[in-house]
């Protein structure tokens, strides 16, 4: 199987979907593949699950807003999918 193609369409499905995407079921139906066979491409080619992956753009992204503006920390994680 060539995984670049489907990695690269994951990754582009997560990035612009970061405070939206919910799950690694999510991303492998919008490939119309299975999620175990994305998981085990996308870790071979990224070294993270796709949830890891998830939770740290989300944490990076945060981490940018609350250097670059004014926001709250709490107002940063609600925003980007934390509870606490």
């Amino acid at each position: 199987m060539e995984w670049l193609p489907y990695i690269h369409d994951a990754l582009e499905y997560i990035e612009g979907n970061l405070l939206t995407v919910n799950s690694p079921k999510e991303v492998a139906s919008r490939l119309n593949i299975s999620e175990p066979v994305l998981q085990k491409g996308f870790q071979g080619i990224t070294g993270y699950n796709v949830m890891e992956y998830i939770r740290y753009r989300r944490l990076y992204e945060a981490s940018l807003e609350m250097t670059c503006s004014d926001i709250k920390v709490t107002d940063a994680a609600y925003k980007y999918g934390y509870d606490s």
